[in-house]
C-alpha cells in the first residue's frame, strides 16, 4: 500500500484546557443586534490543517484496528505498522503519519512525511517528529506548526511535552487573535507564551512591505484568548521609532480594541469626524487605569475615565464618563460599578458555561438620571455541530436579568433566550438564522435597552476575499408581526483600515439612514 498512515492514540491522563464557543461572558447586553454571528473557525475547528482531506477515524474506548492491519497489530518492539488506530481514553494523544515506528515497551515513536498530531483541541503539523508517548515529549526536529484555537504558532525547531504543556520554540511566528507576533525563542507554559529574544508583536497584516505599526520588546508574554503583556517596548510607525513605553497590554478577547497604542482617527456619518486617544497606566499584571479621550465634531467630547482588576476568575470594573451601544445610544455613568464572574463550565462532563454580572452607578441622560442596578446571570451550550458537519453549527444560550432604577424604585425582571443557527457554504457564502427572546424591562435609558421582546433574524454574508465583504441583515419583530428593519453592509480592509458603508432601512419607524465610517480598526 502506498502512502500508508499510522492512527495511533495513547492515553494518558490529560486535563487540556480548551476554548468553547459561544461561551463569552456576559455583562448585562443585548442578546442581538445588527451584527454577524461569529463564523471564526466554524468550518476549521477539528479538521486536519493544511491540506489535509483525510476522513479521521471514530476513536473509541477499546483498541480498535483496520482489516489490513488485523493480523499485524500485536505491535512488537520495533515493529512496523500501517493503518492501526488503538485508543484508550477520553484525551488521548492521536498521531498520524506516512511511515510511523512506535515502540510499544518503551513508548518512543518516530514518524515521518505528512505528521499530525492531536489531543484535544491541540493541533501539531510538522514533517519529521521523535518523541515518546509515556513521558509526553515531542521533539520538531525540522521545524512545525502549533494550533489551539485561535493562537497558532510555526518554530523552525520545537520541544513540547503533552504532560505539562509546555515547551521551547527556537525562530517562532504566528498569530493569537488579532495579534501577530515572532521571536528568536519562546517557552510555551500550560497557561502562556513567552517571547524572550528578538520579540515583536503587530496586528498589521502587511507581508510585503514595513508593518505600518509594530510593538518590539524585552519581552512579550500571551496569555491566548486573554492579554497580551510587552514588557521594555518601543513602537514602531512604517519601521522609525516613535516613542517608548514600560509596558503595554492588549486584550485578545476584544478583536477591535483601538486607540491603545497610537491614536485613533475615523469618520462616521452620525458622530462626524472621531478623534480619540487611550492612555493607559498598567498597576500590575492584572491593574489597569484607563483614559479613553474620544472627540466628535458633531456631539464634541465623550471620554471614559476607568480602574480594571483583572483576575483570572472575575473582574471589577469602575468607569466615570461616557458609553455607547451599538444604536448610537449614549449614556453617562458615574461611579459605575461592574463585578463580573468569567464563564466557566459547570463540570468538565457538561457542555455548558455560565458567567454572571451585577453593575451599580449613576446614570444619566438628558434630563434623566437614576442609580442604576442590574445584575444577570447566562448559561451558554458549547457550539453543537449538528450531524457533525463542522460548516454547521448550533449555538444556545438562556439566561435570567434584573434591573432597578432608584428613579421609579421598580425592579423589573426577564427571561433571556437565544438561538442561532448558522451554516459556512464554499466560495465565501455565510448564512444565519437566528431567535432571541428578552422582555421588555420599561427601560428609562434607551441605552443597552432590548430593541423588541421577540427577535427573527435572517442574514446572508459574501466574503469575496480578504479584503471585501457585503452583508445583508433582516431582523423580524415577532411580537408586532413586523418587519424591525434591514441593513445592507459594505466592508472593505485596506492593511490597517477599514472602510464600512451601511444602509440601513428603519421599518419600525419609517426612516432610513446611511452610515459611512472610516477607521484604524486594528488597534
Amino acid at each position: 500500500m502506498k502512502n500508508k498512515t499510522l492512527a495511533l492514540a495513547i492515553t494518558l491522563s490529560l486535563t487540556m484546557s480548551t476554548t468553547a464557543f459561544a461561551s463569552g461572558d456576559y455583562y448585562g447586553q443585548k442578546l442581538s443586534g445588527n451584527t454577524v454571528p461569529d463564523f471564526v473557525n466554524a468550518g476549521t475547528e477539528n479538521n486536519p490543517y493544511p491540506n489535509d482531506q483525510m476522513t479521521l477515524p471514530n476513536v473509541q474506548k477499546t483498541t480498535t484496528t483496520t482489516k489490513d492491519t488485523q493480523q499485524k497489530a500485536k505491535t512488537q518492539k520495533g515493529t512496523k505498522t500501517g493503518s492501526t488506530t488503538v485508543a484508550q481514553a477520553t484525551l488521548p494523544i492521536i498521531l498520524y503519519g506516512d511511515h510511523v515506528i512506535y515502540h510499544q515497551d518503551t513508548g518512543a515513536f518516530t514518524a515521518n512525511g505528512n505528521v499530525r498530531i492531536y489531543q484535544g483541541k491541540q493541533r501539531i503539523y510538522t514533517t519529521l517528529v521523535e518523541g515518546n508517548m509515556k513521558s509526553g515529549d515531542v521533539y520538531l526536529k525540522d521545524g512545525g506548526k502549533l494550533v489551539e484555537g485561535d493562537t497558532a504558532t510555526k518554530g523552525q525547531w520545537v520541544h513540547y511535552n503533552f504532560n505539562t504543556k509546555s515547551g521551547t520554540i527556537k525562530k517562532l511566528s504566528g498569530n493569537s487573535g488579532p495579534d501577530f507576533f515572532r521571536a528568536d525563542e519562546g517557552t510555551i507554559y500550560p497557561d502562556r507564551i513567552e517571547l524572550n529574544k528578538g520579540a515583536s508583536t503587530t496586528r498589521c497584516p502587511a507581508i510585503h512591505h514595513t508593518p505600518c505599526l509594530e510593538i518590539r520588546a524585552g519581552k512579550v508574554v500571551m496569555y491566548p484568548g486573554d492579554k497580551l503583556i510587552a514588557y521594555d517596548v518601543k513602537v514602531y510607525v512604517k519601521g522609525k521609532h516613535i516613542y517608548s513605553r514600560d509596558r503595554i497590554i492588549s486584550n485578545l478577547s476584544e478583536e477591535n480594541k483601538q486607540g491603545v497604542i497610537i491614536p485613533h482617527i475615523g469618520y462616521d456619518s452620525d458622530h462626524g469626524m472621531e478623534f480619540e486617544y487611550n492612555y493607559e497606566h498598567v498597576f500590575g499584571i492584572n491593574d489597569t487605569a484607563n483614559a479613553d479621550m474620544k472627540y466628535y465634531t458633531k456631539i464634541g467630547w465623550r471620554p471614559m475615565y476607568s480602574y480594571k482588576h483583572d483576575a483570572k476568575n472575575f473582574y471589577v470594573k469602575v468607569e466615570n464618563g461616557y458609553d455607547e451601544d451599538g444604536d448610537n445610544n449614549w449614556i453617562k455613568k458615574q461611579t459605575d460599578v461592574l463585578i463580573g464572574y468569567k464563564s466557566h463550565k459547570f463540570t468538565n462532563k457538561l457542555p455548558l458555561n455560565y458567567s454572571m454580572y451585577y453593575e451599580h452607578g449613576l446614570w444619566s441622560s438628558n434630563t434623566t438620571k437614576s442609580w442604576h442596578t442590574a445584575y444577570g446571570v447566562f448559561i451558554n451550550h458549547d457550539r453543537i455541530h449538528p450531524g457533525g458537519d463542522q460548516t454547521l453549527f448550533l449555538d444556545l444560550g438562556v439566561g435570567h436579568k434584573w434591573v432597578n432604577e432608584s428613579l421609579t424604585d421598580k425592579t423589573s425582571k426577564t427571561m433571556l433566550y437565544k438561538a442561532t443557527l448558522g451554516k459556512e457554504f464554499k466560495d465565501g457564502w455565510n448564512t444565519w438564522t437566528g431567535y432571541y427572546w428578552q422582555r421588555n424591562q420599561d427601560e428609562i435609558f434607551a441605552y443597552g435597552a432590548a430593541d423588541m421582546a421577540r427577535e427573527i433574524q435572517w442574514g446572508l454574508k459574501k466574503k469575496f476575499d480578504e479584503n471585501n465583504e457585503l452583508a445583508f441583515i433582516t431582523r423580524y419583530d415577532d411580537g408586532n408581526n413586523s418587519l424591525y428593519n434591514y441593513t445592507v453592509r459594505y466592508t472593505h480592509n485596506f492593511c490597517c483600515w477599514r472602510l464600512i458603508v451601511e444602509y440601513i432601512d428603519q421599518q419600525y419607524k419609517h426612516d432610513h439612514e446611511i452610515n459611512i465610517k472610516y477607521d484604524l480598526m486594528r488597534w
